[in-house]
């Protein structure tokens, strides 16, 4: 597998309330809720990016694995 590169990545995540609750306070809970991840890129498609916690010298294993929707990103950054 080819070496990985360390990016940084800021992104607006989604929000969910389960059970039932009044409209108004359903809007009060709205909001933008903005995540920052650094990582290895792992994997990098048309509609994701693929970003790790940790991975092997040769790549083989990886752990703590996000995926993150290209529309939501807002910003990324190669360190």
């Amino acid at each position: 597998m080819k070496d990985v590169k360390m990016i940084y990545v800021e992104w607006v995540d989604s929000s969910h309330s389960s059970g039932w609750v009044a409209a108004e306070d359903a809007i009060k809970l709205a909001g933008d809720f903005k995540c920052r991840t650094v990582g290895f890129l792992l994997v990098e498609t048309d509609e994701h990016l693929t970003v790790v916690q940790t991975h092997t010298e040769d790549v083989k294993q990886v752990d703590g694995v996000m995926t993150i929707p290209k529309v939501a990103i807002t910003k990324r950054k190669y360190l």
